[in-house]
């Protein structure tokens, strides 16, 4: 087991990290003392002039330790160090729980920045994307969350844009590398887990061909496909509650697509130096429903959008 950011007869050490003795899987350590040499039990400042540890998440055979301003590999080599600690980055997270692990990589929601990372390389994927919105949006950088969709290869951090439990959520799919914003019923923690469903079978069916109305979707078993569980306060354990985003759902879900930054030097093929009016817009999409467009202007290709 690893703790961060300890304190000891009443003095903090905000950059130790320190571990117990080797244990199996579930059992609880027998002895953190760090003196004690029949045990692998120890302790190591990362930095002493660093900024405060705030987690760390297991990647591939090391951990991962993360400040608010740098990131640290922690890798077992045995011996009489035990571990080895080498800084990996110049960027730290947020705050605790603002990371989440996906395939071999780590997607962490930094101070200024979010990233990725395989514990060697980084890149910023949201950088002129969903940037400046999620920093904007967000109300308490002490209460950013993640909850990872494996089955849709999405990482959803929720969080709040005002005070309280989570009304916002920034979906990162890492297979299709796109961000969605939606909206999240007050979450305090939440999981996804598969839906609870059942299977209708022949014998069951009481009207004819003719009558049924449902696709051969609808009478399988939904257990395939996970929905978020979750929970609407930090305290009391009230009734665990279900969201269903996908199109599966039994209610539809108000989304939003915006693109800004439209760099209409390139589309014109020569520099503008003046003032452009748009004159038309030529939606093209495909289904039922209603579809809102508002368009609006901006001075700069990267400057604040004045909707209309």
């Amino acid at each position: 087991m690893v703790a961060l950011g300890i304190t000891e007869g009443g003095v903090s050490y905000p950059n130790t990290v320190r571990w117990s003795t080797e244990v199996e899987p579930g059992q609880v350590p027998w002895t953190w003392d760090v003196v004690d040499l029949s045990g692998l039990a120890g302790a190591n400042p990362v930095d002493s002039g660093a900024s405060e540890l705030v987690d760390c998440l297991p990647l591939g055979g090391a951990n991962i330790i993360y400040s608010q301003e740098a990131t640290y590999l922690m890798q077992f080599v045995g011996g009489q160090y035990v571990f080895a600690f080498d800084k990996l980055l110049d960027q730290g997270i947020l705050c605790r729980d603002a990371v989440a692990a996906f395939d071999k990589f780590h997607f962490v929601i930094g101070s200024t920045e979010i990233f990725v990372h395989d514990g060697s390389s980084t890149r910023p994927v949201a950088h002129r994307r969903a940037n400046k919105t999620f920093y904007n949006e967000v109300g308490d950088r002490t209460k950013v969350r993640y909850v990872a969709n494996h089955k849709t290869k999405e990482v959803w951090t929720y969080y709040t844009t005002g005070a309280g439990n989570a009304n916002r959520a920034m979906v990162y799919n890492w297979l299709d590398n796109t961000f969605t914003f939606v909206d999240v019923p007050g979450v305090a923690c939440a999981v996804f887990a598969p839906k609870q469903g059942e299977i209708v079978t022949w014998e069951e069916l009481t009207q004819s061909w003719a009558d049924l109305t449902q696709s051969w979707g609808e009478f399988a078993d939904t257990a395939f496909y996970p929905v978020m569980y979750y929970f609407s306060s930090d305290r009391v354990a009230h009734t665990l509650q279900e969201a269903d985003f996908l199109s599966t759902a039994s209610t539809t879900q108000s989304v939003y697509l915006e693109r800004t930054g439209i760099d209409l030097d390139q589309l014109l093929k020569a520099p503008t130096k003046q003032w452009k009016l748009i004159r038309q817009i030529v939606p093209q999409i495909h289904g039922t429903g209603k579809v809102r467009i508002t368009v609006g202007g901006a001075s700069t290709a990267m400057g604040d959008v004045h909707w209309r």
